[in-house]
């Protein structure tokens, strides 16, 4: 993500007068209605990560997009941003990024393309890495490649639903909202 010149200096600036360890939540704007959070990690280290979208608080619901296609990323991000107590924690195009990011952002949800950028995986096995570290995680299988197979393989891997790509993203936000409102996943699997 390329930042505009005066978001980059400010950033720069938080880093080099303010005490990051103490910058729980500290942000500045940027394009794209990106934040950039300082969150202090592995007792004194800092990291920065991305977060677009409304503040989920502490009983709103956090998502990581899983998905080659920029702009369908970009388009999902915007939906759910509009979600008041929803927001996107990080994105991928790769097994490899979804994974690492994932693990790293430890969010309440994922949305995951079957097809991913690169040789690495598949969003199927993305989702079954994932469920290993995080089985509480809920996750929502978005793909243009509804056959029967990739179903059975979506639910194998802990999918709660299977939409298609092409005409359920209005589905994605109904599901996300009921979600949030319900809290922490409580089990069960809905395919549709």
């Amino acid at each position: 993500e390329v930042w505009p010149q005066p978001a980059r200096a400010l950033n720069a600036l938080l880093w080099a007068f303010l005490d990051p360890f103490q910058c729980q939540k500290i942000g500045i704007f940027s394009h794209s209605n990106w934040i950039s959070f300082f969150t202090p990690v592995n007792g004194g280290t800092s990291e920065i990560f991305q977060h677009r979208g409304k503040e989920a608080g502490a009983h709103g619901m956090r998502v990581f997009l899983v998905e080659d296609s920029a702009a369908i990323r970009e388009r999902l991000a915007e939906m759910i941003g509009d979600l008041r107590g929803v927001a996107v924690v990080g994105e991928a195009a790769s097994y490899q990024e979804a994974v690492a990011g994932i693990l790293r952002t430890k969010p309440d949800a994922v949305i995951l393309d079957i097809k991913l950028a690169g040789d690495g995986g598949s969003g199927i096995d993305v989702l079954g890495d994932v469920k290993r570290a995080m089985p509480a995680i809920r996750a929502i299988m978005l793909s243009n490649y509804a056959t029967p197979q990739h179903v059975k393989a979506s639910t194998d891997a802990g999918a709660e639903y299977f939409l298609d790509k092409s005409a359920d993203f209005e589905s994605i936000v109904r599901i996300l909202e009921r979600w949030r409102d319900a809290g922490p996943a409580a089990g069960g699997t809905s395919i549709s």
